[in-house]
Formats: C-alpha cells, structure tokens, sequence
C-alpha cells in the first residue's frame, strides 16, 4: 500500500493517504492482485476511477511483491524461531509443517519456511483459513470454560489427519518390503541361471553358480517367514 501511494504521489502529485473511500479502492484491488501473486509472476493493479476521476493502472511482478515485503517476511520467519525457542526444540524435531492463515499462501514465505528447515515441504493437505477458525473455536471453548461438541469433533478432526497419515506409511512400508522379497527371491533365481566359461589349456567349461542346498533352504526359508509374517500382520504399523 505505501509502495502505491508514493508511486500515486510521484505521477500524478496526490497523496491519497488521508482518502478512506480512495485507500479502500486501493487496498481492494491491492488485496486481489496480491492473492493473484501467489499463481502468477506478475499483475495488474488496475482501477478506473480511485480518485478526483483519474485512473491507476500499474503493472507488479512477484519479485517486485517480495522485495517490499522482503522485511514483513523475515519477521516472520522471527516468529517461527521463537516459537521453536519457547518450546523447547530444534528444527529437526519437527516432523511436520502446517501452515495456517492467508500469508502462508505467499510462495516466498513458503520458500523460506522451506529453507529454514533444510528443504522440509511444508504440509499442503489443510486448508489455512478451516484451521484458523477451528483453532479460534478451540480457544474460545478453552477461554469460556466449555467443551462443546464441536470442539470434540475438531480434536476427533485432527486424530483422522494422524491416523489417514499412519495408515498411508504402513502400506508404502508393507509395499517396499513385499517388493524387497520379490527381489530377493528373482535374484536368487538368475544368479542360479548364469554360467561363466574358464579357459583350460586345451579347452573351455563352463560352470554354473550353485548355492549349497542348506543355505538356499535357510535363504527360502527366511523369505517364506518373511510373507508369512505380512500376511498374519496386516495391520502392523511402521514403529520398531
């Protein structure tokens, strides 16, 4: 907003800045180029009529966007580090990052976040501004002394995300070693298949790999507990 108020006052010598129906144009259309921003690398600040009957029309990139915010945006990434001070953590206790609230739609701000924990993908799978409101629910239930059904729904809401996300691990786990046996076992089977030929003085042979028979009994053996175990465990999950 300061950024276009200067740039009002330089072309067309108006300060709009004690105009409230002007600035509320102004912040109105800023606000939809902004969200624009956050898909697009560059937008139109366009508004026919802001002020006395004269025009706006001004072109702004993303990387102009993130340079006037560029401050805005490390006082945030100050917060993040307080929170983690105050809580007693380092980065790399965090297993996940959820972010809540419009601004954690700027790419920027998702880059840094990404940044300060070493290239951790923040979590796209909730909506900021569902958890901004579920989140003020919760704390305005806690503040007032009640615990109303609705708030137990959101604790039930949060305890699905987990189970959803545990559920998702245990079978890419199950899948990794169903597919860690499968491979074992086909090479195995091609390693008993090659031959290789050895050069005698007067002729070649050729022999073929052969396991001993007792340890390609343990070797099938270990497998077969190994699919017997998957198959009885179905609902094992990933912790050791």
């Amino acid at each position: 907003m300061d950024y276009f108020i200067r740039l009002i006052k330089e072309k067309h010598n108006k300060d709009i800045s004690k105009d409230n129906k002007a600035l509320g144009k102004l912040r109105r259309e800023y606000e939809r180029g902004k969200r624009a921003l956050s898909s697009q690398d560059e937008v139109r600040v366009e508004i026919e009529s802001l002020f006395d009957g004269i025009g706006f029309s001004e072109p702004l990139t993303r990387a102009r966007f993130e340079e006037l915010n560029m401050e805005l945006f490390k006082m945030t990434m100050g917060r993040v580090k307080k929170a983690l001070k105050d809580a007693g953590l380092k980065k790399t206790d965090i297993h996940e990052i959820v972010l809540v609230g419009g601004s954690t739609r700027i790419p920027k701000i998702r880059q840094l976040l990404k940044d300060f924990f070493d290239g951790k993908e923040p979590s796209k799978g909730i909506h900021p501004d569902e958890a901004v409101a579920y989140g003020a629910a919760v704390q305005g239930g806690l503040l007032s002394g009640e615990k109303t059904k609705d708030i137990l729904l959101f604790d039930v809401e949060i305890e699905k995300l987990v189970e959803e996300r545990e559920e998702k691990d245990r079978i890419d786990a199950r899948k990794r070693l169903e597919r860690y046996i499968y491979n074992m076992r086909s090479t195995m089977n091609n390693i008993e298949k090659l031959t290789y030929t050895v050069d005698l003085i007067d002729e070649k042979v050729d022999y073929k790999l052969k396991m001993d028979l007792k340890d390609r009994e343990k070797f099938d053996n270990t497998l077969k507990e190994a699919v017997e175990w998957l198959n009885a465990n179905q609902n094992a999950n990933t912790k050791v």
